[in-house]
């Protein structure tokens, strides 16, 4: 028994809701065909989501008569006259959703008339809501009337001719009325209906119908009502307009739809990528127009694009743990209050788990622009997996008395994709390792690094901004770093290499810490004090060995001590990395080739030990001028006494090594010695950048392998 009213949907899932039956039947879309909807069958308990009752006229128009038979019958007799009325809780089903078919289905119960004659039963909205134990034909409810004796009867829905066998099952369709309640065409979305008989006559109880009620014992037999509905698509876009909030959309946005920020709008706050249920990516990107996709953006869009702004000294856009399968796109991002942290922080550095580690997140034509006063200490720090930034803009990132970076990673097993970026920052442009780390044994992996321009603004030499390198790795495996321009790099925060890879147990608690597995190919390196610094271990804390480092087919221009301060160095090599192949190279600078040292490190059980040489050292053909000492190292005489004691059993062939003095006794056989003249003679010109290899050259194919000499 109970008040013909909505109450909540206990079984926690989107199914139709009925105020009394017995059995409910509710369709669901799911999936993306939306054509083909599935089926969820519930079954109710008798008066808590279908109530029904019958009511009787003439002396029992104020007698309740619920009980387990429901009638229907026509009379010129008031009192025996009886009609059946209904309220389906159809609250449930959600609005906006497309009713496909609904079908009340009541069984035939063995009763008075006429065996196998059919009676005209029509369906009528019943206008007024009811209580099932109190309802009679004069009212509704205990000392509540009804408009109209007989039940408050709105428009008609259709006419069912009811046969008198026993057992038969009855369909009222209810689809229409059903739609318009949803609709909220009504005062509730309870659907409430009275059945009458309107076939006249009925004196010898020819029209008398009865059914079984939701009170019978035996359950098949109780009424059933079968909703099939397509529930609203979801929007595919979420608007966020100027003034919005980002984070509800944040919130509400399901996977696969897509949050819009307004063009030219500031979004102001610390927002965070929720983690959700599902695989779809959530995209966030502005109502503008983008550069296409794969192209590069740049900061003339950044006044179209919405823009992002932390409200404090930490980031404007963080990731909670586990978040994953996100892409921001096209959106501009200001720096935090004081120039402090980072601007997008995609993981975390305390996260201690796998499970906690956001991942499959994507920032596409991105720009990230730091404060020109007080800078920004980092632009992205990526500690999450699956990662990809591509086609974006990072400029402005700098710091004072601090390492500043574009991008850095230490707490994130990898993968992690930087593509076609502008990078921008005084410390390193890009850094994997240098802070501590909180996943055991964690170490940066599967590094893509491919396409991207990293340079440091003019402006800040011989400023307060703490200039370090251009590229460094202090933790790291399985790097490749291919077809990217580097450029502009001085002597300042330290000595001026360009590309670092020094591993560094930062803090001391992550022995683990490890360079290795790193391909370095297809890239310029111009404008900087020095080019390469290679360190086998940490000097100050327990380390792994820098190991299989492969440089090949770069061009290191202008590397010179001269325009940029520090020593004009192609490379520097120690504490005892092994297995350096450095390979096809062509180089233009004012210092040693190589510069070999020894130092000491700590051992894997704490001792502080002396470093011995570079094991499996390769040097092949490259083309570079020796200047005064090339092949370097302290102590020794340089070139093959140098080899003896800092790279015992190195192999170095096929290079030209040009100089004006005397050398090749100093060197192995099977390296070439020419002028510095002819040495620039073989280049197509080099005076604007072209360093191929000039029609007839005596170098071409005379490599190791058969191919020409130098970057290929």
């Amino acid at each position: 028994m109970g008040w013909g009213v909505p109450e909540s949907n206990r079984r926690g899932v989107l199914v139709v809701r009925l105020l009394a039956t017995l059995m409910l039947v509710s369709v669901l879309t799911t999936g993306n065909d939306a054509q083909s909807p599935t089926t969820t069958v519930m079954l109710a308990a008798p008066d808590t989501e279908v109530v029904d009752t019958m009511i009787r006229n003439g002396s029992y128009a104020n007698s309740n008569q619920n009980n387990a038979v429901l009638l229907t019958r026509s009379s010129t007799i008031p009192e025996w006259e009886r009609r059946t009325i209904f309220s389906l809780e159809t609250s449930g089903i959600p609005a906006g959703s497309t009713i496909t078919s609904a079908v009340l289905a009541l069984t035939v119960r063995t009763g008075l008339g006429t065996a196998g004659s059919s009676r005209p039963v029509t369906i009528y909205r019943l206008a007024s809501p009811f209580v099932e134990t109190q309802a009679t034909w004069n009212s509704r409810q205990a000392g509540v009337a009804w408009q109209t004796p007989g039940g408050d009867l709105g428009a008609s829905y259709g006419t069912v001719a009811v046969t008198n066998v026993a057992t038969t099952r009855v369909n009222f369709v209810l689809t229409a009325l059903v739609q318009q309640t949803i609709d909220g065409a009504f005062d509730s979305r309870q659907t409430r209906i009275a059945l009458v008989d309107v076939g006249g006559g009925g004196d010898a109880k020819e029209s008398y119908r009865e059914y079984h009620s939701s009170e019978t014992t035996t359950a098949s037999y109780r009424p059933q009502l079968t909703i099939v509905y397509r529930p609203p698509t979801s929007p595919t876009t979420i608007d966020v307009p100027s003034g919005g909030s980002l984070q509800d959309a944040l919130n509400l946005a399901a996977p696969g739809q897509t949050i819009r920020l307004a063009s030219g709008a500031l979004y102001t706050g610390n927002f965070v990528l929720p983690a959700k249920t599902g695989t779809g990516t959530i995209t966030i990107t502005t109502n503008t127009t983008l550069p296409p996709a794969g192209t590069r953006i740049d900061p003339g869009y950044r006044y179209r694009l919405a823009t992002i702004r932390s409200s404090s000294s930490t980031a404007a856009l963080t990731t909670a743990a586990g978040a994953a399968n996100y892409r921001i796109v096209g959106v501009s991002f200001d720096a935090n209050v004081n120039g402090a942290g980072d601007v997008i922080a995609l993981g975390s550095s305390s996260q201690t788990t796998l499970a906690q580690v956001p991942h499959h997140l994507e920032l596409d034509r991105v720009l990230i622009t730091g404060d020109p006063v007080v800078g920004q200490k980092r632009g992205v720090s990526v500690n999450a997996t699956n990662v990809t930034i591509v086609n974006s803009d990072i400029r402005g990132i700098k710091a004072v008395g601090q390492d500043s970076q574009a991008i850095a990673g230490w707490n994130t097993p990898g993968p992690v994709t930087i593509r076609n970026n502008f990078l921008e920052a005084a410390g390193e442009n890009i850094m994997f390792g240098g802070a501590g780390v909180a996943l055991y044994g964690v170490v940066p992996s599967d590094i893509l690094v491919e396409g991207n321009h990293l340079s440091k603004d003019l402006s800040w030499r011989g400023s307060a901004w703490t200039v370090k390198n251009l590229f460094e790795l202090k933790s790291a495996r399985r790097v490749i770093v291919r077809n990217n321009t580097m450029e502009y790099n001085w002597q300042a925060g330290q000595p001026g290499f360009a590309i670092v890879f020094t591993p560094r147990n930062s803090g001391g608690g992550n022995p683990w810490s490890v360079v290795e597995d790193v391909e370095f190919a297809n890239n310029i390196v111009r404008h900087s004090g020095s080019g390469l610094n290679i360190s086998g271990h940490d000097d100050l804390a327990i380390s792994g060995q820098t190991a299989r480092i492969w440089i090949h087919d770069n061009l290191f221009e202008d590397i010179s001590s001269a325009n940029w301060g520090g020593g004009g160095h192609f490379a520097q090599i120690g504490v005892a990395p092994r297995d350096i192949t450095i390979d096809h190279n062509t180089v233009m600078h004012t210092g040693n080739i190589t510069t070999f040292y020894s130092g000491s490190y700590y051992d894997a059980g704490g001792a502080r030990v002396s470093a011995g040489p570079t094991q499996g050292f390769v040097f092949t053909n490259n083309l570079m001028k020796h200047n005064a000492y090339g092949i370097f190292g302290s102590g020794q005489a340089y070139g093959n006494g140098t080899l003896a004691y800092y790279a015992p059993g190195a192999i170095v062939r096929r290079n030209v090594i040009a100089s004006n003095s005397s050398i090749a006794y100093r060197y192995p056989v099977d390296n070439f010695f020419p002028t510095v003249a002819n040495f620039m003679a073989i280049f197509v010109n080099p005076a604007m950048g072209d360093y191929r290899l000039m029609s007839g050259c005596a170098y071409i194919g005379a490599g190791t392998d058969g191919t020409d000499l130098g970057m290929r």
